[in-house]
């Protein structure tokens, strides 16, 4: 990629990650404001060359796993820890449903993932922020079961709940993207049959 294309890439991803009115795949990555001219008179362009020189093959991975850490200025996007989170994520991407079956395996019932616990958040949400669940395990989940929907009214106004519930909704379609649903889904059938047996 050029350095525009960089700009232009990183405007939209921007705009996704940090924006609840804008939507990547609906806008089909066009943002507002991208000319050339506009580009040529930005202060920063020069790190926009610099990480379309240092990223490439996989940009839109590199920005997601950055945003994915809040990371939003593109000088971050050039930092030791930003390269450090892509080689993560993408590996993790790559043994998705490995994670995916470990992190269900765990739970003698998927139903307990769904119980309030003492702190009033379901402990899928505990789990997550302890590190136990990935945001991953738990997006393909919601979308076989749309268990997050029934907790935006029990956790409306909760900062917590909030914060997790955007970043979930606008990663997943990324993520969900040329998913195999039927591999996930035998991964659930089998999970749920193995804990019934067992138990």
């Amino acid at each position: 990629m050029t350095g525009y294309e960089t700009f232009c890439l990183y405007l939209a991803m921007k705009n996704h990650f940090t924006r609840d009115s804008y939507d990547f795949f609906k806008y089909n990555g066009k943002v507002k404001h991208t000319s050339k001219e506009t580009y040529l008179a930005r202060r920063d362009r020069f790190q926009f060359e610099k990480l379309a020189r240092k990223v490439p093959n996989n940009m839109m991975e590199h920005m997601i796993a950055n945003f994915l850490q809040d990371r939003a200025w593109v000088g971050d996007l050039l930092s030791d820890e930003a390269f450090d989170a892509t080689t993560a994520y993408m590996k993790k991407v790559q043994s998705m449903s490995y994670i995916f079956k470990s992190e269900v395996d765990c739970y003698d019932n998927l139903n307990d993932l769904f119980k309030r616990e003492e702190n009033g958040y379901p402990r899928f949400l505990n789990d997550y922020m302890s590190g136990y669940l990935s945001i991953e395990t738990l997006i393909i989940l919601d979308s076989f079961t749309d268990f997050m929907t029934k907790f935006d009214a029990k956790l409306k106004d909760d900062f917590l709940w909030s914060k997790f519930r955007f970043k979930a909704r606008k990663y997943a379609p990324f993520l969900l993207k040329g998913m195999d649903r039927k591999k996930f889904a035998n991964i659930i059938k089998e999970s749920i049959y193995a804990n019934t047996v067992s138990g």
